[in-house]
């Protein structure tokens, strides 16, 4: 680009460039978040007063302890649905935006 200042290559070429692999590396670490359970678990069990426990955390328990299928399906369900959601509007964040010239 002639006559570019530093500032904008770096917002008309390297961001752009970068755009893919922000998208997979924002996605991944918030599926990888949502998706915790071993850490919380071998390090508090939940507590103090259940403030550690992840929503994987809950789901496990409330289907293995409580015996309750039926209400960890839907909170599985539910969290499914929320990542999915997650997903997308990551996904539209990180669109390619095609300039009009």
């Amino acid at each position: 680009m002639d006559g570019a200042g530093p500032w904008q290559r770096f917002r008309h070429v390297t961001v752009p460039g970068l755009r893919p692999v922000a998208l997979f590396v924002v996605n991944s670490t918030l599926l990888a978040s949502a998706n915790m359970f071993g850490q919380s678990y071998l390090i508090t069990t939940g507590a103090p007063a259940d403030e550690t426990k992840t929503a994987i955390f809950l789901i496990a328990e409330t289907g293995l302890r409580r015996f309750d299928m039926g209400t960890a399906s839907a909170m599985s369900f539910l969290l499914a649905l929320t990542l999915m959601v997650t997903s997308a509007v990551v996904f539209r964040v990180f669109r390619d935006r095609q300039e009009t010239s």
